[in-house]
């Protein structure tokens, strides 16, 4: 019994699950802020913002968000997990966000910022006070450079190492880019 009530008395001082969620939130507000400096001006790019997105950046980053969760879905189903049970992010596909999440600066933010500091012809997006719309020939130029980035090895790996560390009890870790 009285390990019960010493593990009681120590509960306050546990870092609960959504406290994690609110200081990744936080950290991933400052993170785009901070991007958002190395962006050119004129692309208009502040932060992360939702949909619709008011800038052709956040339009880039969302297409290659898209691309790399469907491939890292494709992983986690394949290797028999449930993509919605996820540890940091809840909800529908939850798993999959957090698989994501560590690969995002490597696999899309890095060369997404190198082509758009070589600089974006205004004529391949439309800005409206609405939304962002992308040509179909950025679409094509940040298709095949995610294509290029994006590397299915990483990812099906990443998936293999938590598969382990949840069915065996595994160390987890997360793979290197």
């Amino acid at each position: 019994m009285p390990v019960i009530h010493q593990s009681l008395s120590e509960m306050e001082y546990l870092v609960r699950v959504d406290e994690i969620r609110r200081v990744h939130r936080l950290v991933t507000d400052m993170y785009y802020e901070i991007y958002a400096r190395a962006v050119p001006p004129d692309l208009k790019f502040r932060r992360r913002m939702p949909r619709p997105y008011p800038d052709a950046v956040n339009c880039c980053l969302s297409v290659g968000y898209g691309m790399l969760f469907g491939n890292a879905c494709v992983s986690a189903i394949g290797a028999g997990l449930d993509a919605d049970l996820g540890f940091l992010h809840k909800g529908s596909r939850g798993l999959v966000y957090d698989l994501i999440e560590p690969f995002k600066t490597a696999m899309i933010d890095r060369p997404l910022l190198g082509l758009v500091r070589q600089g974006i012809d205004p004529g391949e997006y439309e800005c409206s006070p609405e939304r962002c719309i992308l040509s179909d020939t950025l679409l094509t130029r940040i298709s095949r450079m995610f294509h290029t980035s994006i590397c299915q090895e990483v990812l099906d790996e990443q998936v293999l190492v938590l598969r382990e560390a949840l069915v065996n009890g595994a160390d987890f870790y997360i793979v290197k880019t």
